[in-house]
């Protein structure tokens, strides 16, 4: 049996939006496939403990993590996510106590701070680093997010086996997924795929119906500047999508956008008095207002909308564009500082997002998805944002309808839950 280690917070604050719908994703597919969640109740928040109070903690979390374990058998396999989600400076120790029973570790490393040096510096990131490191060292199997990200670990020192998610899924509520399926087809909603078994998983397009078409062939017209077609389905000259945290410590380079690009912002946090640009509106704006009359209008038109702030699940029904920004950091001109720099072993839970809603991805070029996104045709990639409004004009109708297409198509299999499914396979062979 394979067991997935799910923590109950102490208390309902300790829910943060956009990494639970990733995890709480990969807990209902695994659960799907046959695995069980392992309750790993949390004594407390320990992040902001005095050290002398975290390590009084230590021996009854480890207690609590022993008496959850209790029931595993040898043959068993438990995946630990890692960071974990309080401080347990005595999981070394657990770890040799469940393999001396025959039960396989494998860690899921999310967003592991020798990836990501944002959380701690100095001395602390390094005593965090080098914990994080032996318990790599320990495992029986790990879990990234892709090629890149193997490719860092590897150069610790670590040898695995790996398995990679490549793009995280992201599983749409039925309810959603036939609106959604609707929005994009005219109003018509796709039928369910009765032989498929996979009720978030949904109908995409066939391979031979455009996604800039009806059911029926008929070219659907353009819908007043909001980025989709007539019945929803994103169009070339639409804004260009930020859903993010507008925080700008992350999201800084959200206030420094360019010129010659509409651009609509999804986030806590929004800070609109930072904003450096034309002007920005409160949920009309660009998305609402015809080309021919920004022209005609003596006022200027606001090219950036904020569009509120929304749970994840929620968003789905709210956003609209033509394409979906994979960035971070504070400048337009690179991916840069240290959310940034992520951004080059990072898959970004966004662009599942993006591509679960059939809406084709912009990506900086040194980023980890680059490679894949220029290869499978869902988007294109820049060096900086100023490069969006050229980049954009070369691409035709027909060549944006063919990236909507395909991410839609690859979306599909994000909602069916495939690459998860496949990772619960992998550890299964181990």
């Amino acid at each position: 049996m394979i067991y997935f280690t799910h923590y109950i917070p102490w208390n309902d604050d300790s829910r943060m939006t956009s990494g639970v719908k990733g995890i709480e994703d990969i807990e209902t597919i695994f659960c799907r496939n046959g695995a069980r969640l392992l309750p790993i109740p949390s004594k407390r928040r320990t992040h902001h403990l005095t050290p002398a109070r975290r390590l009084a903690l230590q021996r009854p979390i480890l207690r609590t993590w022993q008496e959850a374990c209790g029931p595993l058998l040898p043959g068993d396999a438990l995946v630990i996510l890692l960071p974990l989600h309080e401080k347990f400076g005595l999981l070394g120790r657990l770890i040799r106590s469940l393999k001396s029973r025959g039960i396989k570790v494998v860690f899921l490393a999310a967003d592991l701070e020798l990836a990501r040096p944002a959380t701690y510096s100095g001395l602390k990131r390094s005593y965090v680093t080098r914990q994080e490191l032996s318990y790599l060292r320990q495992a029986d199997g790990i879990i990234t997010h892709n090629q890149a990200y193997t490719r860092l670990l590897q150069s610790r020192g670590i040898t695995g086996p790996f398995m990679e998610f490549g793009l995280f899924d992201y599983l749409i509520p039925e309810a959603q997924l036939r609106n959604l399926q609707s929005r994009r087809n005219g109003g018509t909603p796709l039928s369910p795929d009765a032989g498929s078994g996979r009720p978030n998983g949904g109908t995409p397009l066939s391979p031979d119906v455009d996604p800039g078409q009806s059911n029926s062939g008929t070219p659907l017209s353009p819908d007043a500047g909001s980025g989709r077609l007539s019945g929803g389905t994103p169009r070339p000259d639409g804004p260009v999508i930020i859903a993010t945290n507008l925080n700008p410590e992350k999201a800084g380079y959200a206030y420094r956008l360019p010129a010659g690009t509409d651009f609509v912002l999804y986030g806590p946090n929004y800070r609109p008095e930072l904003q450096r640009s034309d002007g920005a509106s409160g949920g009309s704006g660009a998305s609402e207002r015809r080309p021919e009359d920004r022209k005609s209008d003596n006022a200027p038109f606001p090219r950036i909308t904020y569009g509120g702030a929304f749970q994840a699940d929620d968003l789905i029904d709210h956003i609209s564009g033509s394409y979906g920004l994979l960035w971070d950091g504070p400048s337009p001109d690179t991916c840069a500082g240290p959310y940034g720099s992520y951004m080059r072993v990072n898959t970004p839970h966004r662009i599942s997002l993006f591509l679960a809603c059939g809406i084709p991805v912009i990506v900086w070029d040194q980023s980890a998805m680059a490679p894949l996104v220029l290869e499978e045709g869902l988007g294109f990639a820049v060096s900086s944002l100023g490069e969006i409004p050229a980049k954009r004009m070369e691409i035709s109708a027909e060549q944006y309808s063919e990236m909507a297409k395909k991410a839609w198509l690859t979306g599909a299999r994000l909602r069916r839950g495939e690459n998860t499914a496949s990772i619960l396979e992998q550890i299964r062979q181990l």
